[in-house]
């Protein structure tokens, strides 16, 4: 990481990512983990590149009833899941962000 993330007077690292929500933050990637917080109708491709290999992504995954998912980066395409119960979390929405 050559420089800091951009984190204005006030505003925290997770308003700063759910600004990112589709892409995540690849410019200050890879990342040890990422946690998704509302439910994705499938573990989003474009975060898995920013894990560093042995990070951890948890993500909620289904529509009205998700997964809970964590996903292991074991190599540099090679990955891991394993569910750890079932949650209702608000679905993840495209272009609700400004």
């Amino acid at each position: 990481m050559d420089e800091p993330l951009p984190i204005a007077s006030g505003q925290t690292i997770s308003q700063i990512t759910t600004v990112a929500l589709q892409t995540g933050l690849p410019r200050w990637a890879p990342f040890n983990g990422i946690l998704i917080t509302c439910g994705a109708p499938k573990i989003p491709e474009e975060l898995l590149g920013q894990l560093v290999t042995g990070g951890r992504m948890v993500v909620p995954i289904g529509e009205k009833l998700q997964e809970m998912v964590v996903v292991g980066k074991t190599g540099e395409t090679a990955y891991t899941t394993t569910g750890e119960g079932f949650f209702r979390f608000v679905p993840m929405l495209k272009g609700t962000v400004e």
